[in-house]
C-alpha cells in the first residue's frame, strides 16, 4: 500500500489484496472482513477514479478464500 503503482490517474496497483487474502488464510474469515474493511476505507480516503473498483476487489479478496 505504501508503494502502489499507477497505471492511469486515480488507478493504483498495489499489494492490499494479497495482505487481505493473507489475513484470512492466518485469521479465518472474520479477520479478512476486517481487513478488508480497513483497507477499503482506505482506498476511499485515497480517492480517484478507481476506488469503487479497488474496494470490490478488496471484499473479492475476502471472499475468495475456503471457509
Amino acid at each position: 500500500m505504501l508503494l502502489p503503482f499507477q497505471v492511469e490517474a486515480g488507478f493504483f496497483i498495489d499489494l492490499r489484496t494479497t495482505m487481505v487474502a493473507i489475513a484470512g488464510l492466518f485469521g479465518g474469515p472474520v479477520s479478512a472482513a476486517v481487513t478488508a474493511l480497513i483497507a477499503g476505507a482506505f482506498r476511499l480516503y485515497i480517492g480517484g477514479a478507481g476506488a469503487a473498483w479497488r474496494l470490490c476487489e478488496d471484499l473479492y479478496g475476502a471472499a475468495s478464500l475456503p471457509a
